[in-house]
């Protein structure tokens, strides 16, 4: 009956914390496979992944490229994605257009994604190897959330599940049943009315980097140069040139948007996103550009109302300044579609 760690999670990007921690566990575990399984777009515990699952795909094999018996399994971004037979729904926001935020994340217009519990892939795991321990890794944070999962007894109670989680080390001591969080002591009794038994919660020693997903993307569209390099530092250097596609660079628009604008501004840009790429489709151009410089034509309009004339003619340029220093465009046509589209100039494409 050989062994398999199951490692989950958005991954929305994979970090240096991620990867500390899934040594660590191969280290202690010696499993024969390691299955690293991302999310899908869909919103279960937190909220929806803010990169799209095809680019955290393509992130996860570029930092994954050492690890040897290692897989990337796609169970829960293919079940995301309902048949094409799905009924459809409707919402506000960019919905199914090029280069706007559901494209990118990869849902199929006008249908609803499908969320994916621990406890369903535990199961398709379970069928597909099974003569197999699957040796479920998880962060400290997620301990003692466990009895918020869906289902939880359907893990906690599984013979052939053993949880595997990664903890700060403790004055350089060897593995502990008890590990620190930034609040209190936390032991196994957090998981279920009646602790697990040792040989059912391994708790990994080693030091691992205090690193959050949501962090690192703060960091990236933050003003300050000094954290934004931080913040990049903290990812793997193969996954670092994935920050530059469209789809990435579109994803950090949104959030800066969603950070600094009023809520107005942000309905007004998700709107200019839509015309942008039909207009984009109807004239032959490339829709992800157009879409990207829709994201940030308004980065500057922090507040609703212009003071002025002359401010209302600046904030283009401004905003291609912003796209330019934080984001680090340097595509020509979009920073011109960004800086003029109050204006427009002559031969503009």
């Amino acid at each position: 009956m050989g062994k398999i760690i199951f490692f989950g999670g958005a991954f929305d990007p994979v970090h240096a914390g991620h990867l500390a921690l899934l040594r660590a566990a191969r280290k202690a575990v010696a499993p024969g496979l390691t299955l690293v399984v991302p999310t899908g777009n869909a919103a279960v515990h937190k909220q929806a992944a803010a990169f799209p699952a095809d680019l955290r795909l393509k992130m996860l094999r570029a930092a994954l490229a050492g690890f040897s018996k290692t897989r990337i399994l796609d169970y829960e971004i293919k079940r995301c994605r309902p048949p094409r037979s799905a009924a459809p729904f409707r919402r506000s926001g960019t919905f199914g257009v090029p280069g706007g935020r559901d494209e990118l994340r990869g849902r199929r217009c006008g249908q609803r994604p499908l969320p994916t519990y621990t406890w369903q892939t535990l199961r398709y795991i379970k069928a597909r190897w099974p003569k197999s321990v699957i040796y479920l890794l998880i962060g400290s944070d997620n301990l003692p959330l466990l009895k918020t999962w869906k289902r939880p007894g359907l893990i906690l109670r599984d013979p052939r599940v053993v949880l595997v989680a990664g903890h700060r080390a403790m004055s350089g001591e060897g593995v502990r049943s008890s590990f620190v969080t930034s609040r209190r002591q936390v032991t196994n009794e957090d998981l279920t009315p009646s602790p697990l038994p040792a040989s059912r919660c391994i708790f990994v020693p080693g030091e691992f980097p205090p690193i959050a997903s949501s962090d690192i993307r703060e960091g990236l569209i933050d003003s300050k140069p000094a954290r934004r390099r931080q913040a990049r530092k903290m990812i793997p250097a193969a996954v670092r040139p994935f920050l530059e596609a469209p789809a990435a660079l579109c994803a950090l628009a949104e959030l800066y948007c969603k950070k600094n604008l009023p809520l107005s501004r942000l309905r007004h840009t998700r709107a200019v996103v839509r015309l942008a790429s039909e207009l984009a489709e109807i004239h032959g151009l490339e829709a992800k550009k157009a879409g990207l410089a829709a994201w940030l034509h308004d980065l500057s309009r922090v507040k609703e109302n212009f003071s002025g004339h002359r401010q209302a003619l600046r904030h283009g340029p401004r905003s291609a300044e912003i796209a330019r220093k934080i984001f680090g465009v340097e595509d020509r046509d979009v920073l011109e579609a960004v800086s003029c589209h109050t204006t427009g100039r002559p031969r503009q494409k």
